[in-house]
């Protein structure tokens, strides 16, 4: 283990994690789970083992995590690794090419493509239009890594932050800060965690 994993093992070991089951957000997912019933959902912590776990081989599993948010958002805090798509993008093509290259150093196992805004809307959006654009033909089709697994991050980037995973600033540093998106929807967001926004 490097000294940088060794130290961001140890950082995450003095931080608690407290599984956000409040209300407002139980209702939110389910209302985001209604809207986009298509779209498969991971669970904060099937994603937080997915990418601490390691294989029987020491490696880290195939994870290609898909910010679907404005650069002023993703600037204040993000998934560490996390690749920012624009939101509303219809360049279905570019986002499978961007996935497709982060998959290409171990294409014969399964990857786990995980799109994540502040709450889930944009990001199933973006799965949603993904997942038609690889149906819609088989020159499509053919594009994707053969065992890919899509999903949204169900509470996306404020369920994670709410139970203190670990995020980082655009300069990799770590940090709790999160961009609330709005005076309405930061609600959701614990208040300590809530970037001041201009």
């Amino acid at each position: 283990m490097s000294d940088d994993e060794m130290v961001a093992s140890e950082r995450q070991k003095s931080v608690e994690v407290k599984v956000d089951k409040s209300l407002k957000m139980s209702l939110a997912c389910r209302t985001i789970r209604s809207k986009f019933s298509s779209v498969s959902h991971m669970q904060t912590s099937e994603l937080y083992n997915l990418l601490t776990a390691n294989d029987e081989s020491g490696t880290k599993k195939n994870v290609v995590l898909l910010d679907v948010r404005p650069e002023e958002e993703y600037g204040v805090s993000h998934l560490e690794n996390s690749i920012r798509v624009e939101p509303g993008t219809t360049d279905m093509d570019l986002v499978l090419s961007l996935v497709k290259n982060l998959a290409a150093t171990r294409p014969q196992e399964e990857i786990f493509v995980v799109a994540y805004c502040s709450l889930g809307y944009r990001s199933c959006d973006l799965i949603v239009k993904l997942t038609d654009f690889i149906c819609s033909s088989p020159e499509n089709r053919a594009k994707c890594p053969a065992l890919m697994s899509m999903y949204n991050l169900e509470g996306s980037l404020f369920k994670w932050a709410n139970e203190n995973r670990p995020l980082v600033r655009s300069n990799s540093e770590p940090t709790t800060l999160c961009h609330p998106f709005s005076a309405v929807w930061g609600k959701f967001l614990r208040k300590e965690l809530r970037a001041k926004i201009v």
